[in-house]
């Protein structure tokens, strides 16, 4: 989503990823997510756009997210998602070193 904001800000018009669009329409037949929000994301895309105030779902006004916050959202996701790809490194390692561990334990 991140990335529609940025590219729509960019362009002065609002961009719809084929991804996002294939996220929402899986997140829609699921039921995981609210019409609601989905909605609201795509009015956030908007609103970015043309720097106009947000409505969310919630019906409380927002103001459309300039380029640095969105850039600023961006790489905190980077670091996030990078630290997360550490985290299941690190419980892949150790729950290998475990079964190490419990085979040579049934060795002896």
């Amino acid at each position: 989503m991140a990335r529609c904001l940025l590219a729509s800000v960019d362009q002065k018009k609002p961009f719809v990823s084929t991804e996002l669009e294939e996220l929402r329409d899986k997140t829609a037949k699921t039921g995981l997510v609210r019409k609601s929000k989905l909605e609201s994301d795509l009015r956030n895309i908007e609103s970015a756009a043309y720097q106009t105030v947000l409505v969310d779902e919630f019906g409380h006004q927002h103001y459309s997210p300039d380029r640095a916050q969105i850039l600023s959202r961006l790489r905190e996701f980077d670091v996030a998602h990078e630290n997360f790809r550490k985290m299941i490194a690190i419980a892949q390692n150790v729950a290998g070193s475990a079964r190490v561990e419990r085979a040579l334990d049934a060795n002896h």
